[in-house]
């Protein structure tokens, strides 16, 4: 079974027609201003057959307007046909006894008249899509269709992946990709390590309850896994805040192990810049660069009460290695296991200045929880680490996760275990190309300390 979507997007207005265009590997959008597009005949359900059930959400905005109550005001139609629903107030619409064959949903409302097609609808199948509206077009951002004897085929982007377990999250689908899986960009061959968040798939299986056992995943990204999906390089994440770091609007986080920037230029909803931190929930859209570091454009942060009640406000001790250094002495800010940490002109220093604190440094950390979950300290005692400060020359190795990867490769500049790690042009990459490291990837690392802590890799193993 393969399921083949084409976009075609109509103004009201007008009524002339356009030509239906399908893509056979990846779903395209095509908005053509002054053209309407040419309702396909009636599809012919078979004599016994009882049609199609199929549901979605519609997201984006209409003239502007953020889709949310407006949504009322939608409606989904199938085309040539008398099955027509309204869209409810959260989005959501269920067509049942939908014809096989070849169906056009047509979704018109103020300011909206568009139409997205689905091809192979078959007797009893599910289908469930996400349909993304913008002005006046709409495009199907990601769908599952799933037959009656459990066949199923989903495209999307990936929201969460798993390596060690093998599995994806594609829109609200848990997949398993077993070991042996066939996983391929164009012709060639990918490894299950190589896929990202972000990466946009087409996969076939069977399910089992809620779990899809994938038999087939074909990464549909132009130019290959972690890069851009789409000629305008745009990229969507969903997941939690990690090794959030620097000062609003020029904040960067991890989601999922995708490295995310923000700028003046990003738009931040559902919570201000200064109020996201370690373990919120968000939704990005940027642009992938040539470093794998997602600009993003729109950074929303999901509402969640559990999240508000995480932390009680009061006062808090914190011990580790400080993360994700920024500011200005004594404006810094900085994260010690996992929570984030300010310091201001009140701030107390003891075993070392401010200006001598560092990635990795071991510090204990006394201060208040504030009501965004930040900790403002009261006192930072940095303990001794004279053995960090001198270490033995030699060789040094290192084995742990990857966190707070920088740079350019080879030129790049990571933590393991609490050291501060640099590659350059004679370092050896083992395991996997530069490229592909992330953080939370495990390495080993092989290298030299230099007289500033840092250790000078001359290898790098990715570990599976």
């Amino acid at each position: 079974m393969r399921t083949r979507i084409s976009i075609l997007v109509a103004l009201a207005s007008l009524a002339t027609a356009c030509s239906q265009l399908s893509a056979p590997s990846a779903p395209s959008s095509v908005s053509i201003p002054g053209r309407a597009a040419a309702p396909a005949p009636a599809p012919v359900p078979g004599p016994n057959a009882s049609g199609a059930t199929i549901s979605g959400t519609v997201i984006g905005n209409v003239s502007g307007t953020r889709l949310g109550a407006a949504a009322t005001g939608l409606t989904v139609t199938v085309v040539g046909t008398t099955v027509s629903v309204s869209v409810d107030s959260s989005g959501q619409f269920t067509l049942r006894n939908t014809p096989t064959g070849q169906v056009q949903l047509r979704f018109t409302g103020p300011g909206l008249d568009a139409v997205v097609t689905i091809e192979g609808v078959g007797d009893h199948d599910e289908i469930r899509i996400t349909i993304r509206v913008s002005g006046g077009a709409a495009e199907i951002e990601d769908h599952r269709h799933e037959s009656p004897d459990h066949r199923v085929e989903i495209e999307g982007r990936i929201t969460d992946i798993d390596l060690a377990g093998r599995t994806l999250r594609v829109a609200d689908a848990v997949i398993n990709v077993p070991a042996g899986t066939t996983i391929r960009h164009g012709g060639t061959p990918v490894d299950f390590s190589s896929l990202h968040v972000g990466d946009r798939v087409h996969i076939k299986g069977a399910a089992t309850g809620p779990t899809v056992t994938a038999s087939e995943v074909n990464l549909q990204n132009p130019s290959g896994p972690g890069k851009p999906d789409d000629a305008a390089g745009r990229v969507e994440l969903k997941g939690a805040i990690a090794d959030l770091a620097g000062a609003c609007p020029s904040i960067s986080f991890a989601i999922s192990g995708s490295p995310v920037a923000t700028n003046a230029a990003t738009q931040f909803e559902g919570g201000a810049c200064n109020t996201l931190k370690n373990g919120d929930k968000v939704e990005v859209k940027g642009t992938r660069q040539s470093n794998g570091t997602v600009l993003a454009s729109e950074v929303e942060k999901e509402d969640d009460d559990d999240d508000d009640n995480e932390h009680e406000v009061g006062e808090v001790e914190l011990k580790g290695a400080l993360a994700g250094l920024s500011g200005t002495c004594p404006s810094i800010a900085f994260t010690v296991s996992g929570s984030s940490v300010a310091a201001n002109g009140s701030t107390k220093f003891e075993g070392g200045a401010c200006s001598t604190l560092k990635n990795g440094d071991k510090v204990e950390v006394e201060g208040t929880r504030q009501s965004n979950g930040t900790v403002l300290a009261s006192e930072i005692e940095k303990e001794d680490g004279d053995d960090d400060k001198k270490p033995a020359a030699g060789p040094v190795e290192l084995k742990g996760a990857l966190g707070g990867l920088s740079g350019t490769c080879p030129s790049i500049a990571f933590t393991v275990s609490g050291s501060s790690v640099a590659a350059n042009g004679s370092t050896k990459f083992e395991g996997g190309a530069c490229s592909t490291l992330k953080n939370g990837d495990k390495v080993e690392v092989e290298g030299t300390r230099q007289s500033n802590g840092t250790v000078l890799a001359s290898q790098i193993e990715k570990k599976k």
